[in-house]
């Protein structure tokens, strides 16, 4: 009996997030790497949901701001710049930002978004990179 509770209690802990398809672009020398993204939920157009990312320093950073694109393949839907409360990263520090959006009612059937987390601290870093991509 207590096994079958643990396995529901993983069951909906793990159901409770959505993990899309992404792809990390750290160029060489990118002072952050991302080791996992996670979406709130399943996308459904105009329904607002929420991405983790979720990295580790390759050097000390100082993080303020990250860029956004949502759009399909080439083409650009909306973008933007989202700030956040400084923080300065050590290197080796894990870093975990959020991500909050409309899906939007152009999206079906698939769509992606780019994040781009700014290093103010030191902008000639390479930057680190997600693609995360959606299909509905």
């Amino acid at each position: 009996m207590k096994a079958f509770i643990v396995f529901a209690l993983i069951v909906a802990i793990t159901s409770a997030y959505y993990v899309p398809e992404w792809t990390a672009i750290n160029p060489s020398g990118s002072a952050f790497k991302i080791s996992s993204v996670l979406s709130q939920n399943f996308p459904i157009p105009t329904q607002n949901n929420i991405l983790q990312v979720c990295g580790t320093a390759a050097a000390d950073i100082s993080v303020a701001s990250f860029n956004y694109q949502i759009g399909r393949d080439s083409t650009v839907w909306f973008s933007g710049v989202v700030n956040v409360p400084p923080q300065n990263i050590f290197n080796g520090g894990n870093y975990c930002f959020f991500f909050n959006f409309q899906v939007p009612t152009i999206a079906a059937p698939r769509f992606s978004v780019m994040l781009t987390l700014n290093n103010p601290l030191n902008p000639n870093y390479p930057h680190a990179q997600v693609q995360i991509n959606y299909k509905i």
